[in-house]
């Protein structure tokens, strides 16, 4: 029961961090989507289709299912994932994590004077 709690929590607190980096990853990445008509016309801001596109793909890369979402400027990410326990006999045999990340553009915000 030891061992069992010892493997089956370490994969539980690996799969909770990783999916907190993923949400932080995919909430920057969109983050960093300028809407280039913007720019082109001397504007700054962020182009929520983009956003949400980019974002998405860095959570499928990963293998991850999630949800972005676009407010302004800001993205707000959740990450999704399942890990199966391997070695305690719970009723339950996977445990679901969720982390949510939120990043605000600031790629093309004007420099301090």
């Amino acid at each position: 029961a030891v061992a069992g709690l010892a493997y089956d929590g370490g994969q539980i607190v690996t799969t909770t961090a990783h999916v907190r980096e993923l949400a932080g990853a995919a909430a920057r990445a969109g983050a960093q989507e300028p809407a280039t008509g913007q720019v082109h016309a001397g504007r700054s801001g962020l182009d929520p289709a983009a956003a949400r596109t980019r974002a998405s793909e860095v959570i499928a890369a990963a293998g991850a299912t999630g949800t972005v979402s676009v407010d302004g400027d800001t993205v707000r990410v959740s990450v999704t994932a399942t890990q199966p326990m391997r070695i305690l006999p719970l009723s339950e045999r996977r445990i679901t994590v969720t982390s949510t990340a939120t990043a605000v553009s600031d790629v093309l915000a004007p420099e301090a004077p």
